[in-house]
């Protein structure tokens, strides 16, 4: 059944809301890329987000279900490179919060555990958002690859799952919803930055 989790930075100025989570409406992935990885070291927060693997956990859903009711000043977006995502966290505390691609006309939007309240669930949170589909970007020797779901076959696997949802959530024109991105311009509601200790 569809749940409503509750979005919440560490020290509490920016919460939200992610509506309707469901298993068949969302995607369970790790990934072990350079970019992930230096956006754990970019908000001191390497021993939180990366596994035994070096790999980050994000739960994909449409940008549509993602809420922010307070703390929308507090909002910060790092691009690492050019062409790269938008990595979007809580600067009053570093708490990392989502994934979008650059271009807010992608339906895309990937959440960090981390944004996640967990204190009231009574269950893990791969309960609502389904079990891992695929370990991304990860080196590992092919029998260990296959036990941990780092394989091709788990990405294709994945692909088969995500891109309905993601064309369906473009032709809803959900992408327009998301509160990360304005809804006439596609422009991000904050002006990415370079590297967080800008701020």
């Amino acid at each position: 059944m569809p749940t409503d989790l509750t979005i919440r930075c560490r020290c509490g100025q920016v919460t939200g809301i992610l509506e309707q989570v469901s298993p068949k409406d969302s995607n369970h992935v790790t990934c072990a890329c350079k970019g992930c990885q230096d956006y754990t070291r970019a908000l001191g927060r390497e021993q939180e987000m990366l596994d035994e693997y070096g790999g980050t956990t994000v739960f994909q859903i449409s940008p549509a279900r993602f809420k922010i009711t307070t703390g929308k000043e507090q909002m910060g977006c790092l691009q690492q490179t050019k062409n790269g995502a938008y990595r979007w966290y809580a600067k009053c505390c570093k708490t990392p919060l989502a994934n979008t691609l650059p271009m807010g006309s992608m339906p895309f939007l990937a959440v960090h555990p981390l944004a996640i309240d967990t204190t009231d669930l009574d269950q893990p949170l791969e309960a609502y958002f389904g079990p891992l589909r695929v370990r991304t970007n990860h080196t590992l020797p092919r029998k260990q690859a296959k036990e941990v779901r780092a394989t091709w076959g788990a990405l294709l696997s994945m692909l088969f799952h995500f891109a309905p949802m993601f064309f369906r959530w473009k032709f809803r024109g959900e992408h327009r919803r998301s509160p990360l991105f304005h809804p006439k311009t596609l422009r991000p509601v904050v002006q990415p930055r370079r590297t967080v200790q800008d701020e």
